[in-house]
């Protein structure tokens, strides 16, 4: 174990510039593809649309229009669902059930039925294995995902020790959940 490295860790939503002395790594969410910079996946970050399997019963969905149906939860703030219903050809002015609330809020809510939610597969990665979530739908863009970002060159040390001790913190089961096979459709 490595103790002497000391992190200054700044949680944004906004990009950082990179500069030698200043801001070494950064995890970003997109696709992998920053000019001037060296990307590589951490986690598979496309969402999944699931729920609470009592919400559902046995109903499989096979048309995301479908989802309609049910209340709609969503992070506050935030479109990722928004335009992921759009990308798969639900209308914009389609009559929606949802529910905007605080993201730490967001998971509980589709852990306890309130409604139908989109997150990134591997925070819900033990319900979907126990079979307490279902996987509905998947994400279109499958290479999306939460990136270890650096400049070219040489990374320093402590960085490059950092950034393989967060990448073997993922398991091989989180960083394939964006591949899974809905589970009602098994």
């Amino acid at each position: 174990m490595v103790s002497n490295i000391e992190l200054r860790i700044d949680s944004t939503i906004q990009a950082v510039d990179l500069m030698p002395g200043g801001i070494d790594m950064a995890i970003r969410y997109g696709t992998g593809h920053w000019p001037g910079l060296v990307s590589q996946m951490l986690l598979p970050g496309c969402l999944k649309v699931v729920a609470f399997r009592d919400l559902i019963g046995n109903q499989v969905l096979t048309n995301p229009s479908e989802l309609l149906d049910f209340t709609l939860l969503q992070k506050q703030a935030s479109v990722e669902f928004d335009l992921w219903l759009e990308k798969v050809g639900v209308p914009t002015d389609a009559d929606r059930r949802v529910v905007r609330v605080p993201g730490n809020m967001l998971l509980d809510g589709i852990r306890r039925g309130d409604g139908i939610g989109a997150t990134v597969p591997a925070f819900v990665s033990d319900e979907l294995k126990s079979g307490q979530l279902v996987a509905l739908f998947d994400d279109p863009i499958p290479q999306i995902g939460y990136y270890l970002v650096t400049l070219p060159g040489p990374v320093r040390p402590a960085t490059n020790l950092f950034m393989q001790w967060l990448s073997n913190s993922i398991t091989e089961y989180e960083k394939s959940l964006f591949r899974w096979t809905p589970s009602h459709l098994l």
